[in-house]
Formats: structure tokens, C-alpha cells, sequence
């Protein structure tokens, strides 16, 4: 009888930022906006915990701490601010402290652009006649 060779399979680990979306999406400068980021392991292995950092103009950020990721698991964390009008550009990147050995360290960061318009002012005319 023959020996059979098998060859382990290499375990990768590779965490990414999957999505940032905005609600709302058109957003006014009296608006709570709720940012939702997903950060998901692509890899073979169990990613251990990680911090996820957003900045966004001027020089502001946020961190948030990501659990253990097993191969194709998520995680999502929800920001919300009040901004004043103004164009913003947030930055999410996974692993933003490098405590995971990954296979592509290239591909942790997310970009987005966000457009704060100025608060929308409602009047309403009341006219009483007699």
C-alpha cells in the first residue's frame, strides 16, 4: 500500500473594512448622523482582536475595539455625530495598531466623503383673519 502525503493547507488571516455607510446618506447640520462600519476577516484563521480607527477632518478620530474574528465573521460598530456644514472625509481602517499578522496589510483602510448642508429652516405663516 502506498503513503499518502497530505500538505496542510496555509491559514491566512486578512482583515478588511467592508462597508461605511451614512444615515442619512444627504444629511443637514441639525442631523444626528449615524456612521455604521463593518470590518470582516477574508482569511483562512481566526483573526485575534484588533482596534478600528475612524478619523475624519479636521484631525479628529474614534477608536473602537474589535473582537476575535473567526474566517468570513463581521463586526460592526456605530458612530453618530452632530457635524456643522462642511465636507468631511472619513478614513476607517481595521487593525489600525497592527496587533494582527495579515496576509495583505495593504487593504485595511476605507475612505468616504460625507456633505453636511446647512440646517433647513421651517417656517410656518400663521395669518389669523376676523
Amino acid at each position: 500500500m502506498g503513503l499518502v502525503l497530505i500538505k496542510p493547507q496555509h491559514q491566512t488571516l486578512d482583515l478588511i473594512v467592508d462597508s461605511m455607510t451614512f444615515e442619512p446618506a444627504n444629511p443637514t447640520a441639525s442631523d444626528t448622523i449615524k456612521i455604521n462600519i463593518t470590518v470582516k476577516n477574508t482569511g483562512t484563521a481566526t483573526a485575534g482582536s484588533s482596534v478600528l480607527q475612524v478619523n475624519y477632518d479636521p484631525g479628529w478620530y474614534t477608536r473602537l475595539s474589535v473582537p476575535s474574528l473567526a474566517p468570513g465573521a463581521s463586526f460592526s460598530g456605530l458612530l453618530s455625530w452632530i457635524l456643522s456644514a462642511n465636507s468631511y472625509t472619513f478614513t476607517a481602517t481595521a487593525d489600525k495598531d497592527g496587533q494582527v499578522s495579515e496576509q495583505n496589510e495593504n487593504n485595511n483602510a476605507l475612505v468616504k466623503s460625507l456633505v453636511v448642508t446647512g440646517a433647513t429652516n421651517q417656517t410656518t405663516n400663521n395669518t389669523n383673519q376676523t
